[in-house]
Formats: C-alpha cells, sequence, structure tokens
C-alpha cells in the first residue's frame, strides 16, 4: 500500500512513503494494511529470520549462523564460545547487540520527534546471564548505557525522552530487568 503522506510508528519516528525501515535483500519484509474502512490504521508487519545449524554434542558441538543480509555468513559458536573464552561468537552478544541497536534507533526517533535530532547515540547494552532453578540459564537483565550529544536540551527533558526509548521492541520481547544509565555530553 503506497501513501503520499508521512506515516508514524510509534516511538520510531517518521516512515516516507517508497521508504523501508527493511529490504528484500536483508531478508525482510514490510506488509502494510489498513485495518477496517471506518477507521483506517496503517499497521506494519516486519519479518526477520536466521539460520542455525549446530553439529555434535552440546560440549563437542559446534555451530554456526547465517542471516540473509549477509552481516553474519556461517559464523562459528560452541559451548566455548558462549560459556568459556573460545573463539566464535554467542547467542547473548546477538541479543546485547540487537538491544543496543534497537534503542538508539528509538531514542533518535523519540529524540528527532520531540524537536532534537541527536548528533550521536552511543549505547552499550549489558546483557546478565543467571543459572536459575529450575529453568536454567535465563537472560535476567539487560543493563543499557546512552551517551548521547544533543544540542539544546535540558538535562531533565533528555531522561524523559531517554527513558520512554526504554520501550524499544527488543526491551518488549525480553522478559527481563531493563536498567538506563542515560548521560547527556
Amino acid at each position: 500500500m503506497a501513501t503520499t503522506s508521512p506515516r508514524k510508528m510509534s516511538g520510531v519516528g517518521t516512515v516516507r512513503a517508497g521508504s523501508s525501515p527493511c529490504s528484500p535483500r536483508a531478508g525482510g519484509s514490510l506488509r502494510a494494511k489498513q485495518n477496517s474502512s471506518q477507521n483506517p490504521v496503517l499497521t506494519l508487519t516486519m519479518k526477520r529470520s536466521a539460520l542455525a545449524v549446530w553439529s555434535g554434542s552440546l560440549n563437542e558441538g559446534t555451530g554456526n549462523l547465517t542471516v540473509p543480509s549477509g552481516v553474519l555468513h556461517s559464523t562459528q559458536y560452541s559451548f566455548g564460545s558462549r560459556f568459556e573464552t573460545g573463539p566464535g561468537m554467542n547467542p547473548e552478544e546477538l541479543i546485547a547487540g540487537a538491544h543496543a541497536g534497537c534503542y538508539a534507533m528509538a531514542a533518535a526517533g523519540i529524540l528527532s520527534d520531540a524537536g532534537f535530532p541527536p548528533d550521536r547515540l552511543e549505547v552499550t547494552a549489558e546483557i546478565t546471564m543467571e543459572n536459575i532453578p529450575p529453568t536454567g540459564w535465563t537472560i535476567a537483565a539487560s543493563h543499557l548505557t546512552l551517551n548521547a550529544h544533543v544540542l539544546h536540551l535540558s538535562p531533565e527533558k533528555f531522561q524523559v525522552l531517554a527513558e520512554q526509548a526504554k520501550a524499544c521492541a527488543v526491551t518488549r520481547v525480553l522478559n527481563a530487568t531493563v536498567t538506563l544509565e542515560a548521560k547527556l555530553m
């Protein structure tokens, strides 16, 4: 469904006609539909995918991850890279990266919508894993640290807007405590 006027996506800024926050090359799809003819609301749906292949037992086996964008292509992971200091990445790093990236985009959208487009946002997400019986290893918390350079914004207003961005999509999918330390530079 093409439109000629900007549409708002809650908390993430404006989507312009002909633009897309994802592309088929990146393995995403964007579908728009109207909920009803009486009260038309633009509903956007995006889908992303990843392929994980694991070979062998938990302790001695290895796996690799691939995503359609090519950013990860047969990227190695293992028990050692996840629970020790072995080479390769681990799923929790991907979750931390996804949370930091999602929060940064949500913060940029909220700040821009409030009239304060940021010059630079630097976000770190630190994931805490806990072995919680009887469930086992669980992502219990994600701590976000935001260092922001935004002109003409009071520290008080900055804190309010930074806190609003915590409701980003990745925060909503995590069943974990999310904390934020936000600094205006």
